[in-house]
């Protein structure tokens, strides 16, 4: 329904990942969504996705008060407001980067905490083998201990920086930015791995031919309780794809992180107002038939060329955002998916409970978070 007064309003009765396919198949690969008075750009195009270049991530927008997510999205078409948010942005975000670089994101530094999870998760895996549980909560501790791994360092750096600069009176560091910095990362890093790993055990029941395969490329590559290292990833094509495809078919961020026009701008021949919100489609560029065979088939051969060899590069694959500020933990969410996904698939498998499917869909009603049912599994010790 469209009102004069609040834009469109979804009152299908679909769930909102349906009406955004239907939009694109009504409107093409770019079409305004007006809520209010804010406007907002829908894009399901990958193309389209790599070119707004006038268009800056706004993940910052809760640092301000007001009453409401629309309200905060607005303040960006004040320019000084906007001025401030983008430095921030940027400057904490070359921190963040920066420090968990030296704390060993997308390092082999950072391995041994992986695996100490890894294993911890493994043992309480199967404290509930041979039964139909739901995911224990054991997962969720390991992957918020291993950012806390990370983020105790990142604390005290921040702390000293912000100590250095006291006397200046244009510092933009505080400790009220470094707490929403901290929540970013454990929000993002936690719900990310988790999510996808939830759904890696249950597209794996669901499959147990491609859960095999998996299984016989663990036990080829890495000896009898040996975890695996980030060295063998190139070893281990068939894992990558597994991984990749789960990515894909799960979708987590559906709609990925909003970005902001920060002036007035033309993207597909269309006149994006200054302040118009900007969201990337990744879940229906995931399912398109135009970058993917089969698409809603859960297939991780798509991944491999003919010789076996894991396709690092996909268009129409955008799990971690687009352009320069993809996700900042896209580095560790990697590490951490290779080396637990390996580390319980060697030890373990995992089916539906007798005589069922796992149910795959997300839970309803977020149409930005694909969140994980509360499904039960069934996981069993491998002899």
């Amino acid at each position: 329904m469209v009102s004069p007064l609040v834009g469109y309003i979804p009152l299908s009765g679909k769930h909102m990942d349906e009406q955004f396919k239907d939009l694109q198949k009504q409107h093409g690969d770019i079409y305004l969504w007006r809520m209010g008075t804010q406007v907002m750009v829908f894009l399901h195009s990958y193309q389209l996705s790599k070119k707004p270049s006038a268009v800056v991530l706004f993940s910052t927008v809760r640092r301000r008060k007001c009453s409401d997510l629309w309200s905060l999205l607005l303040m960006v078409r004040n320019p000084v407001c906007n001025w401030k948010q983008r430095q921030h942005l940027h400057t904490n975000r070359r921190f963040s980067l920066r420090q968990l670089r030296d704390q060993g994101m997308g390092k082999s530094s950072l391995v041994s905490a992986i695996q100490k999870q890894a294993r911890e998760l493994v043992e309480a895996l199967k404290g509930q083998a041979s039964k139909p549980e739901r995911i224990p909560r054991d997962l969720r501790v390991a992957v918020i201990n291993i950012i806390w791994h990370m983020v105790a360092n990142l604390i005290d750096g921040y702390l000293l920086d912000i100590e250095a600069s006291k006397d200046d009176p244009d510092t933009i560091r505080t400790e009220r930015d470094l707490c929403i910095l901290i929540l970013d990362l454990f929000f993002a890093g936690s719900e990310t791995t988790v999510g996808t790993l939830a759904f890696m055990f249950f597209y794996l029941a669901n499959h147990p031919e491609v859960q095999r395969k998996f299984q016989a490329e663990i036990d080829e590559v890495l000896p009898k309780g040996t975890l695996a290292t980030l060295e063998d990833r190139s070893r281990m094509p068939f894992t990558e794809a597994v991984i990749h495809e789960v990515l894909r078919v799960s979708s987590l961020a559906s709609l990925g992180i909003p970005h902001v026009a920060v002036r007035d701008t033309t993207l597909g021949g269309y006149l994006l107002p200054k302040g118009t919100i900007v969201w990337t489609a990744a879940l229906t560029m995931h399912h398109d038939p135009r970058f993917w065979n089969d698409p809603e088939k859960f297939m991780p051969e798509r991944w491999l060329d003919d010789q076996g060899k894991f396709a690092t590069k996909k268009e129409g694959f955008l799990p971690f955002g687009v352009g320069k500020r993809v996700c900042v933990g896209e580095s560790l969410v990697r590490m951490e998916l290779f080396i637990i996904s390996t580390a319980i698939f060697q030890s373990l498998s995992v089916s539906p409970p007798p005589g069922s499917k796992v149910d795959v869909s997300p839970v309803p009603g977020n149409p930005f978070i694909k969140t994980p049912r509360q499904e039960k599994v069934c996981f069993t010790i491998r002899e």
